[in-house]
């Protein structure tokens, strides 16, 4: 009996303590129960792009087109998607302001290069399709650039600013022909923008101050005197601070010859200038000895080959 009672008692205790050891496990004498909570995942970190360094501007190859090129930065955490190219008419551009700048409104998006490789922006700035903005951006006037880069989650800080030293360009014709003649005639221009493909322009002063390749050929053609005495003159814009003479000469062309000057589309070139004035300054000229002042109502004039072969005519812009 007593060992019964004994073996009832070892019983008892067991049934308590698998008892016990359940309750343990299902969270029981902790207070409340329930499963353990899943950590939050940990924020990505991510970085931008770096800045552009190097950005510079330069005329295009063509009339009409400004060029910006710079080296594509590192890219950050995650690869470049684009770049935003601002600009402005005022030097002051910080990082505050960057958005209130003018955006170039570019045909199509540029495609990042590869971190170290030169990018090429060319960015055409007259015309129908000019991709910046012509009551902003006025022909003639100096620009500052600047870009950003931006990647999948960032921007970078702006570039290095540029100089004003390339203008919007503009330009103005002058058509030169022989009066008796007019089926010969000769076109050349003055304006802002050097380097143009179209021959329009040879030097960085936007004035074609070379002989056409085949003057030897023409039996009338136009430059523009290179002396220092002999520059365009002009309140309005500092770059072109002196006076320049266009000179018309052509093939054996005889003394007292009536030669026709005209300016097709000055209409559609300014405004740099309020007015342009051709004064008459050739060597025994008999001549009407007219200014002819553009826009004005008369914008042909008729002139006279002089003593020397050669009708010169100095050039104001006011």
């Amino acid at each position: 009996m007593k060992n019964r009672k004994t073996l009832k008692h070892i019983f008892t205790i067991m049934i308590f303590m698998m008892l016990l050891i359940t309750v343990s496990a299902c969270g029981g004498g902790g207070g409340g129960g329930g499963s353990t909570p899943t950590p939050e995942p940990p924020v990505p970190v991510t970085t931008p792009p770096s800045a552009v360094t190097n950005l510079t501007v330069a005329d295009g190859d063509t009339y009409g087109v400004i060029v910006l090129k710079w080296t594509t930065p590192s890219h950050g955490s995650s690869a470049l998607q684009a770049y935003d190219v601002r600009y402005s008419t005022a030097s002051t551009i910080d990082e505050s302001g960057f958005l209130q700048l003018s955006q170039v409104n570019f045909s199509a998006a540029i495609t990042p290069k590869a971190a170290g490789i030169q990018e090429t922006a060319q960015i055409i700035a007259t015309g129908a399709g000019a991709m910046i903005n012509s009551s902003i951006a006025k022909p003639g006037s100096g620009l500052f650039w600047c870009v950003r880069s931006q990647n999948s989650t960032d921007y970078s800080a702006i570039s290095n600013v540029t100089t004003p030293s390339i203008k919007v360009p503009w330009r103005a014709k002058i058509k030169i022909s022989l009066k008796n003649s007019p089926a010969d005639y000769y076109e050349t221009y003055f304006g802002v923008q050097g380097n143009a493909a179209d021959n329009a322009y040879d030097s960085k002063v936007g004035f074609d101050a070379k002989l056409p390749p085949d003057a030897a050929t023409k039996n009338i053609y136009a430059y523009f005197g290179e002396k220092a005495s002999e520059q365009l003159t002009s309140s309005m814009h500092s770059a072109i601070t002196k006076q320049w003479q266009l000179i018309v000469t052509g093939l054996a062309l005889a003394p007292g010859t009536p030669i026709t000057l005209e300016f097709p589309d000055y209409s559609t070139a300014g405004p740099v200038f309020d007015r342009i004035v051709l004064d008459e300054a050739t060597s025994g000229s008999s001549g009407a000895n007219v200014n002819l002042e553009i826009p004005s109502a008369a914008s042909t004039a008729n002139y006279v080959i002089g003593n020397d072969g050669r009708a010169v005519f100095n050039i104001y812009g006011q």
